[in-house]
């Protein structure tokens, strides 16, 4: 019976443990399911939404900017990304001159990001891709080019589906303008942005 005293102490002992995660859970209810710690990358598609402001030199458009992306899950931090977004720069001088880089314009490219995990719920995520950029100068014939993209972003996840975050960008290429027109075949943007993300998985 001598031993009937530490028996107790390991049985109470062990249902402490056992009832830690149950602790743990009812912490995380309360929560409403809110991250705390690092992203679990639970869903492996990505839908995101951002706007924002495009600076432009070369013969480009530069003005108002909205993407969409899609983003898909390959290995791990490596995901696949497709993008589109268009450019508005309509804008004409007041006094009606002619207005050589107003317009719109548009790119769509596919390429590879990496998404970098960290402590608390933020992914630092960087892009590069590359495809066709197309412009639509207000004066001119429209052109059509490629480009290549670097990008850098950083999301903060109140839920495993739902961050937001910003992104900065850089955009290079070439485009096919007509002599006439006067605008360098040559471009190049920055791009800052801010959004959202949607992640989920398919069935």
């Amino acid at each position: 019976m001598r031993a009937f005293p530490f028996i107790l102490a390991a049985l109470v002992s062990s249902a402490v443990v056992v009832s830690a995660p149950s602790t743990t859970a009812l912490a995380a209810d309360k929560d409403n399911g809110w991250l705390r710690g690092p992203h679990p990358f639970l869903k492996s598609n990505a839908l995101q939404i951002s706007g924002g402001f495009s600076t432009i030199s070369g013969g480009g458009i530069g003005g108002l900017k909205l993407k969409t992306a899609f983003e898909y899950e390959l290995l791990g931090s490596l995901w696949l990304n497709l993008h589109v977004s268009f450019v508005d720069g309509s804008d004409k001088p007041i006094d009606g001159r002619a207005c050589a880089s107003c317009g719109r314009m548009a790119d769509a490219m596919g390429g590879l990001s990496y998404r970098l995990r960290m402590p608390v719920p933020i992914i630092v995520t960087g892009t590069v891709s590359g495809g066709f950029l197309f412009v639509f100068p207000d004066e001119y014939a429209s052109a059509m080019g490629v480009g290549a993209r670097a990008a850098v972003a950083a999301r903060y996840y109140f839920f495993d589906w739902l961050g937001f975050g910003v992104e900065l960008a850089n955009t290079v290429g070439i485009v096919s303008h007509e002599n006439a027109s006067g605008l360098s075949r040559g471009l190049a943007s920055l791009d800052a942005l801010a959004g959202v993300e949607i992640q989920f998985d398919t069935p």
